[in-house]
C-alpha cells in the first residue's frame, strides 16, 4: 500500500522559495505531484503536520486546498492511494499497448491513432511528446478541429478516431497508470451523422443476375476498359487476378447467403460446410464479432458455389455428380437460347445465321469445359481470337499507339468477328450459371443438383486436401496455412495487408461491375448485405428483431435495431397504404 505525504521541495538547494507537493511511495517507486499553489518559504510549511503554519498569512486557503486534494487521492484506487504522476507520457504508454496488441486490424487502427496525436502536438504546441496531464477538454476540441480541417476527416470517421483515443485513457485508468479526475472524454460531444445507406433494389438485381458481363483491364490508366484480346489475362499481370464474372458471383453469394461480411467471404473454408437433415449448412466464426453464424445453403447460393468446386480433387464417382450437375443445367439453358426472341433483327440474325454454322463446323456442344460456361463459348472464343491473330499478321508494328489503333479499328470493322462475339454473349448470358437459369428450371432438376452438390460438399468439408482450402479464389492457402478454428484476429501483418488489398481489389471490380450493369448506385461489398437487410425487412411479414439479428450475425440486439431504422421506410410506407386502402373501402 502506498502512502501519501505532504512535502515542501524547492527546484534546487539554493532556492528560498519551493512547492508544496503531494508525494507517494508504492515499492520502490516514489511520485511526486505539485499542488496549483503559488511557492512559498520553507520557515511557513510545518513537516510533521504536513500542513502550513498558523503563522503563515495564507494558512487557511492552503491547508484546506491540500485537504481537498487529499481527500481525492484517498477517493481513488479503493483502498490503494492513487497518485498521478504529471510527467507521465501518454505515447510512452500508447507505445507499450501497441506492442502488446495481437490482432494486426487493431494494432494498424491503435498506431494510426498515436501518430495522429503526435502529428497534432507537434503543429499545436510544437512537441512530439504528450503528457497524461495535458490531456484536457481543449485539448481534445483542438485536436477535432485538427482532424477535420488540417486532415480533411468527415465526422463520423472523426467519431471512430477519438473512440479509439478514448480507449487507450481506459486502459490507462483499468492499469492505475494514470486516473483524470473528471475524465476529458466525458465532457466533449461526439456523435454519429447518420448516412445514405445505398441498396440494389428488385430491378438492380435483376440487371445485375442477368447483364452480360465484358472482360476488362485491372490495374493502371486503362482500368475498366475493355479488353481488346482476352489472351491478356494469361499475362503475368493478370495472371492470378479474378474474372469479372467472378466478382458479380461473389457479391451475389454474399447476398443471396444471409448477407454475409466481406470478411466471412474471404475467409470462407471448405470446413466450415456441415451436413445437416440433409441440408447443406455453413457454420463459420465470423472474422469481426468473433461469434459464430449458421447459414443454410440455398438453390441461389448453391448455384454461384458450383463454379468454384475443385474438380481435380473430386473423386471419380464424385466427377460424374458434378458433370452430370452441369449437363442438367446447361441442356436446359441450350432450349432457352434456341427459343428465346429477340427485338434486335441482327442480334437474331446472328443466331440463325452463325449458331448452326458454328455447330456443324466445329462439332461444339453443351458439356463442362473445366469448370466454367461450356464448351461452344469456349470454342467461339477460340474462334474469334484466332481470327484475329490472321488479322494482326497483317498489320506492321510501328508505333505502339498507332499500332494498337490500327488492331482496334480491325477488330470493330471484321464482319466475322462482330458475328462471333455477338453470339458468344447471347449463349454465354443463358448459359451462365446464375440464379436467372435456375427460376427456369423445374424443381425436380433443382432437388437433384442439390442431392448431387451435397454429396461433393461433404467430401470436400472432410478431405484432408481441401478442408482447410478457401473456396474462393481470392487469398492463398499457403498464406493463411497457420490460421486454425477459423481465428483471424490473429493475421500477422503481411496475411493482414493481404487480406486488406484483395477486400479493395473486391470493392474496385465492384465498379465496373455496376458500371456495366448500368446500376448508378455505388456497387461495394457492404451493399450486398445492406440489400438483403432491405429485402428481408419488405418482404419479412412475421420478421421480429432476434430473427433478424440472427440472421445478421450480429452481436447485440441494439446493432440490429440501427439496420431496421435504416432499411424500414420501404415497410412502413407499405403499411401507410394498407391503412388507407382499408380506410377507403365501401
Amino acid at each position: 500500500m502506498s502512502i501519501v505525504k505532504v512535502i515542501w521541495k524547492s527546484k534546487t538547494k539554493d532556492d528560498k522559495l519551493g512547492y508544496i507537493r503531494l508525494s507517494s511511495r508504492s515499492g520502490n517507486k516514489t511520485t511526486v505531484k505539485s499542488l496549483a499553489l503559488d511557492p512559498v518559504e520553507k520557515k511557513h510549511f510545518n513537516a510533521n503536520t504536513q500542513r502550513m503554519r498558523a503563522s503563515f498569512s495564507q494558512s487557511e486557503y492552503y491547508n484546506n486546498f491540500i485537504q481537498s486534494k487529499l481527500d481525492e487521492v484517498n477517493k481513488k484506487g479503493n483502498t490503494i492511494k492513487y497518485l498521478n504522476d504529471d510527467k507521465k507520457s501518454l505515447i510512452v504508454f500508447m507505445n507499450k499497448i501497441i506492442d502488446k496488441c495481437e490482432n494486426e486490424g487493431t494494432k494498424m487502427k491503435y498506431e494510426n491513432i498515436r501518430n495522429l496525436i503526435i502529428l497534432f502536438n507537434e503543429f499545436k504546441y510544437g512537441a512530439s511528446d504528450v503528457k497524461f496531464s495535458e490531456l484536457t477538454v481543449d485539448f481534445l476540441e483542438e485536436f477535432k478541429k485538427y482532424l477535420k480541417i488540417e486532415r480533411r476527416n468527415k465526422n463520423n470517421s472523426i467519431v471512430y478516431k477519438m473512440k479509439s483515443f478514448k480507449s487507450f485513457i481506459s486502459k490507462a485508468h483499468r492499469e492505475k497508470v494514470y486516473n483524470f479526475d473528471v475524465n476529458p472524454f466525458d465532457l466533449i460531444k461526439s456523435e454519429l451523422i447518420e448516412t445514405n445507406v445505398d441498396v440494389l433494389n428488385k430491378e438492380d438485381l435483376k440487371k445485375l443476375m442477368h447483364t452480360p458481363l465484358v472482360e476488362v483491364y485491372r490495374s493502371g490508366k486503362k482500368f475498366g476498359q475493355p479488353l481488346p484480346n482476352l489472351d491478356v489475362l494469361n499475362g503475368i499481370k493478370y495472371a492470378n487476378y479474378n474474372k469479372i464474372d467472378d466478382i458479380r458471383n461473389f457479391f451475389l453469394f454474399q447476398l443471396f447467403c444471409q448477407g454475409i461480411r466481406v470478411s466471412d467471404l474471404l475467409t470462407l473454408r471448405w470446413n466450415d460446410f456441415y451436413i445437416h437433415q440433409d441440408q447443406i449448412r455453413i457454420k463459420k466464426r465470423m472474422v469481426k464479432v468473433k461469434s459464430y453464424i449458421d447459414v443454410l445453403m440455398n438453390f441461389n447460393t448453391m448455384e454461384y458455389l458450383k463454379n468454384y468446386i475443385p474438380v481435380k480433387q473430386l473423386p471419380e464417382h464424385l466427377l460424374k455428380s458434378y458433370s452430370e450437375m452441369w449437363y442438367k443445367t446447361i441442356g436446359h439453358a441450350r432450349l432457352s437460347v434456341n427459343g428465346q426472341k429477340y427485338e434486335d433483327i441482327n442480334t437474331a440474325k446472328v443466331l440463325v445465321e452463325i449458331d448452326d454454322i458454328v455447330i456443324q463446323n466445329f462439332n461444339l456442344s453443351f458439356k463442362p469445359f473445366n469448370g466454367e460456361y461450356f464448351t461452344s463459348v469456349n470454342e467461339l472464343n477460340k474462334i474469334i481470337d484466332a481470327r484475329k491473330k490472321e488479322l494482326i499478321k497483317k498489320i506492321k508494328k510501328t508505333d505502339a499507339v498507332i499500332y494498337e489503333q490500327k488492331i482496334t479499328e480491325i477488330y470493330t470493322s471484321d464482319e466475322k468477328i462482330n458475328y462471333l462475339e455477338k453470339l458468344s454473349l447471347i449463349v454465354k448470358s443463358k448459359a451462365i450459371l446464375n440464379n436467372s437459369i435456375m427460376d427456369e428450371a423445374s424443381d425436380d432438376v433443382k432437388l437433384v443438383n442439390y442431392k448431387l452438390f451435397k454429396g461433393i460438399v461433404e467430401f470436400l468439408s472432410s478431405s484432408k486436401e481441401t478442408k482447410n482450402s478457401f473456396v474462393f479464389p481470392l487469398l492463398k492457402d499457403g498464406d493463411f496455412a497457420d490460421i486454425i478454428d477459423d481465428d483471424f484476429s490473429s493475421m500477422n501483418k503481411y496475411q493482414y495487408n493481404s487480406f486488406t488489398g484483395t477486400r479493395a481489389y473486391y470493392n474496385r471490380l465492384l465498379k465496373v461491375v455496376a458500371l456495366q450493369c448500368k446500376i448508378s448506385k455505388p456497387l461495394t461489398s457492404h451493399v450486398s448485405r445492406h440489400s438483403f437487410t432491405s429485402l428481408m425487412i419488405e418482404i419479412g411479414v412475421n420478421l421480429n428483431l432476434f430473427d433478424l439479428m440472427t440472421s445478421l450475425g450480429h452481436k447485440h440486439l441494439n446493432t440490429t435495431q440501427v439496420y431496421i431504422n435504416k432499411f424500414s421506410s420501404k415497410r412502413v410506407d407499405s403499411l401507410n397504404k394498407d391503412l388507407v386502402d382499408f380506410m377507403n373501402k365501401d
